[in-house]
């Protein structure tokens, strides 16, 4: 069934559509903003350990990411919803982005 060219019937056809389950995609991208957001003081919610360790992980890696094309575009692909934000924790970028940390350490 094609869409609607009108108004006419677009409920018709988007009951037509198939629903993924909504709270899988987006818990990711949902809990990346919320982590972001809990960085500013003046914003409400609870900070946790797990939220604290992740929020570090990723200010490592956006550092790592600074000079290296395979991480950028990790962390791209993971901010546009290409890949899961799971992606940038699996451990082939784990291990790249210490050792782009490693390099780049003072010292």
């Amino acid at each position: 069934m094609l869409p609607p060219t009108d108004l006419e019937g677009v409920a018709d056809y988007a009951d037509q559509l198939p629903t993924p389950d909504l709270a899988e995609i987006i818990d990711g991208p949902w809990s990346m903003l919320l982590g972001s957001d809990l960085r500013f003081p003046d914003a409400d919610g609870p900070r946790t350990p797990e939220l604290q360790q992740a929020g570090e992980y990723m200010d490592a890696f956006r550092a790592a990411a600074a000079d290296d094309p395979v991480l950028v575009t990790a962390l791209l692909r993971a901010l546009s919803l290409v890949d899961p934000p799971s992606r940038l924790r699996a451990a082939d970028l784990r291990e790249r982005a210490a050792r782009a940390l490693a390099l780049s350490w003072p010292g």
